[in-house]
């Protein structure tokens, strides 16, 4: 952290995103490691809270395409990290956000951030990550959980603080909503925490569709 190349790097983003909220996720290209889930999630939430629109960004570092200055300089900048790993073992990248959110006398000194002021900071993981348990001020979520609840941290007033709970449900349990019927538990497919009996839900269908490049996509279609 304490070298003058990331101090100007943090500089850099710090300017390159002035007036917003900075999310930030570093992972491998893998198929377990949820990049195409994390960005349909983060364009469910744009969608569902247009006063977000402008004010959020999310950068996706995918490994190991920067420097590793450069990624400490975009854990200091970011306000929020998110690790959605779908099947993971150990994941230090939680513990490297913490570090370098801490800064250091000299990047403080760049940025122009007063040592005594208060930072504001976000860890956002799936409860099943290898990890989860340890970092005690974590927000541990499941995928669908995401980004329906704790966003109010980044100005989504929309809920008054209550996010609407999300339930998933597979294309035949979507149909018989849309014809009137109830969510029944055999179409769940999954659900945000703590959903009880009489809450009020917005329910979403994954459905495949043929993709343009000849492959098959993944779309939230509300129901």
């Amino acid at each position: 952290m304490n070298l003058s190349s990331t101090f100007d790097k943090a500089k850099e983003v710090q300017g390159q995103f002035k007036g917003k909220k900075v999310i930030m996720g570093v992972d491998d290209m893998d198929i377990f490691k949820g990049i195409i889930l994390k960005l349909l999630a983060f364009e469910y939430l744009l969608q569902q809270n247009h006063n977000l629109q402008g004010k959020l960004v999310l950068v996706q570092i995918v490994n190991p395409a920067l420097a590793r200055y450069e990624k400490t300089a975009y854990y200091a900048v970011a306000e929020c990290c998110l690790v959605n790993v779908v099947r993971d073992g150990m994941n230090l990248m939680p513990y490297k956000y913490i570090v370098c959110r801490q800064g250091s006398p000299g990047m403080d000194d760049d940025m122009g951030i007063k040592a005594d002021s208060p930072r504001t900071s976000m860890l956002v993981m799936l409860e099943f990550i290898g990890c989860s348990p340890s970092p005690s001020g974590a927000t541990r979520v499941q995928f669908f959980d995401l980004f329906s609840s704790g966003f109010d941290l980044f100005g989504s007033g929309d809920n008054k603080g209550k996010p609407l709970k999300e339930v998933i449900v597979s294309r035949k349990c979507a149909e018989a909503v849309l014809r009137g019927a109830q969510v029944y538990v055999p179409g769940v497919l999954a659900c945000s925490a703590h959903v009880e009996r009489g809450d009020i839900v917005a329910v979403s269908v994954v459905v495949e569709q043929y993709g343009p490049n000849g492959g098959w996509d993944l779309k939230f279609c509300k129901a």
